[in-house]
């Protein structure tokens, strides 16, 4: 032995020796504890008074009853076996553990450590220390128990299980892990956890894993496993960091949501189709079934979104009502199909004669309402000649018959916020009126008198 060494040793005792009381206190506020000493041919010949606190027994009565105090328990046997020790055969310090009851009659953990004090070579008497480590114990237990159940909790659940090192080596798998992954407990142990992770979610799954990991967090994660047999799942993965004497670990879970993802997709799915379902209702509600215009309750949101505009900038719009002249006569000479034929190709007519900027709709029966935005009296005018003109010189092949339509205008110009959207529909209608007692196809647009000034 080195003599650096040698001189440390003896200083350490030399300091324990001259200064015990801070060695008992220190002592102390690790573990409860009391001395005692017994000599070669009797059990106990001292002990101290922390015995009082240890287990609640007078000391007196400690020495003259400690046998009515053993607890019957197989750990007692050692104790029992060193308190016959033959004279001189305590040569060596032993440590073990007895149980002991208190003064509550309650079960009381002691760890004896005994050592022989020699003279001329032999044992003389023997001195020990009992340590409490009732505590401790039970903290053991429930440590031990938990971990078995742990285990057995382990062995039986669906959800896989698995353990990491340090390095992110498999530690421990439960057999969920190898019906879920498809990797047996020999294949999976002492490899990288994320191999069975689809490549194309690895590099996420590592980051979260990562990350986590630096700062002690939980992660849960989504992500797809590969089978060795080439079939992917897709699993949910939860983590939890622990510190054991080795240094941290990780406990993590990974959980079989292939049919939840699935049920996920479909209603995905099923909810894509019903806004879809709902959009075409939507645009049904809003359009003419026979020609494929907008119908009046779509037109009427614009004509009223026209109006508002209106009150803000003062520019006027033009409506314009547009009725086939004669369409019963259509109907008894060619028949309802041909009718609705005719509706069909002037609606197409009117709507590709249109500005971008226009709105046109079926306004009803054989008429057909037009919303011209930002368009005076004058022009609208001029907008509908153009229309009446190009309609009446159209032929409409029906079954290979020509057929000729006219139709009359009416116009009417909102021009005036202090009146209502139907005062200015109502005078389009009289105009049109007046257009069909004219001698119809002509149009019809009322110039009112400015008011008093």
């Amino acid at each position: 032995m080195k003599r650096d060494m040698v001189n440390q040793i003896i200083q350490e005792k030399t300091f324990l020796l001259e200064h015990p009381e801070l060695f008992f206190k220190l002592f102390d506020g690790l573990f409860p504890f009391f001395l005692y000493t017994r000599d070669l041919e009797g059990p106990l010949v001292s002990v101290s008074q922390k015995v009082s606190d240890v287990l609640g027994h007078d000391p007196e009565d400690f020495l003259q009853r400690w046998p009515d105090y053993i607890a019957n328990h197989p750990v007692n046997e050692t104790f029992k076996q060193r308190i016959q020790l033959k004279p001189g055969s305590a040569h060596k310090a032993i440590n073990y553990k007895t149980i002991f009851s208190n003064k509550q009659h309650e079960p009381v953990w002691l760890e004896m450590f005994e050592s022989p004090q020699l003279q001329n070579g032999k044992p003389a008497k023997i001195i020990g220390i009992a340590l409490d480590l009732t505590k401790r114990s039970i903290l053991e237990n429930q440590l031990r128990l938990g971990e078995k159940r742990f285990r057995e909790m382990s062995q039986t659940s669906p959800i896989g299980i698995f353990q990491t090192d340090t390095d992110n080596l498999i530690a421990y798998v439960n057999p969920a892990w190898e019906v879920i992954t498809g990797r047996t407990i020999s294949e999976s142990l002492g490899e990288v956890w994320w191999e069975c992770i689809h490549p194309g979610d690895q590099e996420d799954v590592i980051r979260k894993w990562g990350r986590g990991n630096d700062k002690g967090q939980e992660i849960d994660t989504e992500c797809r496993v590969i089978r060795p047999n080439g079939t992917m799942i897709w699993v949910k993965i939860r983590s939890q960091i622990l510190f054991d004497d080795t240094g941290k670990i990780t406990i993590a879970t990974v959980e079989n949501i292939d049919q939840q993802v699935a049920d996920r997709e479909k209603q995905k799915q099923l909810i894509h189709e019903l806004l879809q379902l709902k959009e075409k209702l939507e645009v049904a509600t809003r359009t003419d079934p026979l020609t494929g215009l907008p119908n009046r309750r779509d037109l009427n949101d614009k004509l009223a979104h026209e109006k508002a505009r209106f009150e803000r900038t003062q520019r006027p719009f033009t409506l314009l009502i547009v009725d086939i002249d004669k369409f019963k006569s259509i109907n008894d000479q060619y028949g309802h199909d041909a009718g609705d034929y005719i509706l069909v190709q002037v609606g197409e007519l009117l709507r590709n004669s249109c500005r971008r900027m226009d709105h046109i709709c079926r306004w009803g029966g054989e008429e057909f309402f037009f919303l011209l935005p930002e368009t005076n009296l004058e022009n609208g005018y001029v907008f509908a000649e153009k229309l009446r003109t190009k309609l009446a010189s159209t032929k409409f092949d029906y079954k290979g018959q020509p057929v000729s339509v006219t139709a009359s205008f009416g116009l009417s110009c909102v021009d005036d916020a202090s009146r209502d959207l139907e005062s200015f529909i109502k005078e389009a209608d009289d105009c049109l009126y007046d257009a069909k007692n004219a001698g119809r196809n002509r149009t019809v647009a009322r110039k009112r008198k400015p008011g008093p000034q």
